[in-house]
């Protein structure tokens, strides 16, 4: 027989043979064993490549997998576990993390914290209440801390004084309290030299020539009526001064040196957003004192943008050389 004759047969052999069940006895499917199908093979089957941190892809094992955003200083970092406060590694959300100034959530000590734990403070209750026994800059509450509470009348701090506008008592200074205070010469209980119940020497009440104690005549353009020359802070408007409240406190309307408190003038005051010292427009601060743009810094170097906090970027900037690399830009605020 030839090979001609043998070809239509070997082709439904071949046939025959796709469409088998193998049923039992004609042997196992791949991964069965002997004829039972739901019998599987012991071996361990091939799943693909080992998991990478990095790859993006949240595998078994990770606890987080931000890709290339994946950094020591990020959220997810460069092991791909979540950032946590006390691994030793500044999170974008964490304004510290160790150190004798950090608390163990990861924020700065910080008046308001509940803890006395910086040499200015003299109390911390945790909250910025003026109105109980701490204050919100964490000093007792009290005459001289510079907050003004029920039943003072003044209270300038550090600048309280008996011969000052407040007084050690938290009263404003006034003829006859037994102090010399602002724009005073005398007080009416002093005989020598005797002393006019409007405390001014009575040789200047009957404006006489110069007596002692006497620093002017009145008719002098730079004298008081109280025969004193006239100073800022007296209390008596002078020639060169827009202002005189009789202290020398900055933030309440007169400057120190007794001139109207303005935006532009470079003292930021309530009201003030801002304070740069000039009238100039898109620099920052406008000419009313509010923000009208903030500085970015633009550099030459790519970043993740995981810088942790402000101060931390800022730092990052601050460290590069100005030129080129890192220069600051305003945009409109």
């Amino acid at each position: 027989m030839s090979l001609r004759t043998f070809s239509p047969l070997l082709a439904a052999l071949a046939l025959a043979g796709c469409f088998s069940d193998l049923g039992p006895g004609d042997g196992p499917l791949p991964g069965q064993t002997g004829g039972d199908p739901t019998a599987t093979t012991t071996g361990d089957p091939t799943t693909g490549p080992a998991p990478v941190c990095g790859d993006g892809l949240l595998q078994a094992g990770e606890q987080c997998d931000a890709g290339p955003l994946n950094g020591d200083w990020a959220i997810c970092k460069t092991d791909c576990t979540v950032a946590a406060c006390g691994d030793g590694f500044l999170a974008p959300t964490e304004a510290c993390d160790g150190g004798d100034d950090c608390l163990p959530d990861c924020t700065f000590v910080r008046c308001g914290d509940g803890i006395v734990n910086q040499d200015d403070e003299q109390c911390d209750d945790g909250n910025r209440d003026d109105g109980d026994a701490c204050a919100h800059n964490c000093r007792e509450t009290g005459c001289g801390d510079g907050i003004l509470q029920d039943g003072e009348i003044c209270d300038h701090g550090p600048h309280n004084a008996d011969t000052a506008a407040c007084t050690t008592a938290c009263t404003l200074a006034a003829c006859g309290d037994g102090f010399v205070g602002p724009g005073e010469a005398c007080e009416p209980a002093d005989a020598d030299p005797p002393c006019d119940v409007s405390c001014a020497l009575a040789s200047c009440v009957a404006n006489t020539d110069p007596e002692p104690g006497e620093e002017c005549q009145v008719a002098d353009k730079t004298c008081t009526d109280k025969c004193l020359l006239n100073v800022c802070g007296d209390g008596v408007l002078a020639l060169t001064e827009t202002c005189d409240d009789g202290n020398l406190v900055s933030g309440d309307g007169c400057t120190p040196d007794c001139q109207l408190e303005e935006c532009g003038d470079g003292l930021l005051v309530a009201g003030e957003a801002c304070d740069d010292g000039n009238q100039v427009a898109d620099d920052g601060c406008s000419p009313t004192c509010e923000r009208d743009a903030y500085f970015v810094f633009v550099t030459a170097e790519t970043f993740s943008g995981a810088f942790g906090n402000v101060a931390a970027a800022d730092d990052h900037c601050q460290n590069r050389p100005r030129t080129p690399s890192c220069r600051a830009r305003t945009a409109p605020g």
